[in-house]
């Protein structure tokens, strides 16, 4: 086959990957497809491909809608990825808008990535499905994941809220955005003059070993993190109102 006829054979495999998943496609299905990695380098220098995550990338040029983001997210998390939580709920129309970052869960640890929560479980085969071409859970194990989360999270802000009101200690930012030279974090609570985040421990990422990394990696970027659980809000007051205000008030 000429090199052209070639090109442009694999152009329209690539496109078609793309059609089918919301202007996504991943290294690892080029590959499958015979798109050697030269071709693809090729095709990442004249911008035809645009890296998204590590080993994802989008097909043409503009920004990529919602659905493109959150397909990229579960294609760089693996084969057994999905998504998950928020960012299903609003899939699933269940929320009207989803977190900043991409909620995804995998049968696997996994390290931080820029732009994704990644969750660890060994969802049954029922409780996962393709929706809008886009592997998720189902609308049950949604719903359960958000009350697992959502309403401890919640109170647990409120609470905090109003320790904050009561001590007349600053208000944060809350649910911002933090960059760091490799990665993106939605933190709960930011002073960012201050570099200090507060992370309410309602979550099921508490203590895990992804929440101690992504401390490591925030710490190592500048900021101080503070977790604060539920009963040290409830049962010593007075300490975490000495410890932040030793933090926050020069």
């Amino acid at each position: 086959m000429h090199p052209k006829s070639r090109t442009h054979s694999s152009d329209a495999v690539i496109h078609a990957l793309a059609d089918a998943q919301h202007r996504v496609v991943s290294r690892k299905q080029l590959l499958g497809e015979g798109i050697g990695s030269d071709a693809v380098r090729h095709r990442l220098r004249l911008g035809r491909l645009r890296a998204v995550h590590n080993g994802v990338y989008a097909v043409g040029p503009g920004a990529l809608i919602r659905e493109g983001r959150w397909m990229a997210a579960v294609l760089a998390c693996g084969p057994d990825a999905v998504l998950s939580h928020r960012a299903a709920a609003a899939l699933w129309g269940i929320v009207r808008n989803a977190r900043a970052t991409v909620d995804v869960t995998a049968t696997r640890r996994l390290p931080a990535r820029k732009g994704i929560t990644t969750h660890f479980a060994r969802l049954p085969f029922d409780e996962i499905t393709t929706h809008n071409g886009i592997p998720t859970t189902t609308v049950p194990r949604t719903l359960a994941d958000l009350a697992a989360t959502d309403t401890q999270q919640e109170e647990l802000e409120k609470r905090f809220k109003e320790f904050l009101a009561r001590t007349g200690l600053p208000r944060p930012r809350t649910n911002a955005i933090v960059e760091t030279d490799d990665a993106e974090y939605e933190v709960d609570c930011l002073w960012e003059t201050r570099r200090l985040i507060v992370e309410l421990d309602g979550r099921e990422t508490h203590l895990t070993p992804q929440a101690f990394e992504r401390d490591r990696r925030l710490a190592t970027a500048g900021y101080t993190v503070v977790r604060l659980t539920w009963r040290q809000l409830r049962d010593e007051p007075a300490l975490v109102e000495k410890d932040l205000r030793r933090l926050l008030v020069p």
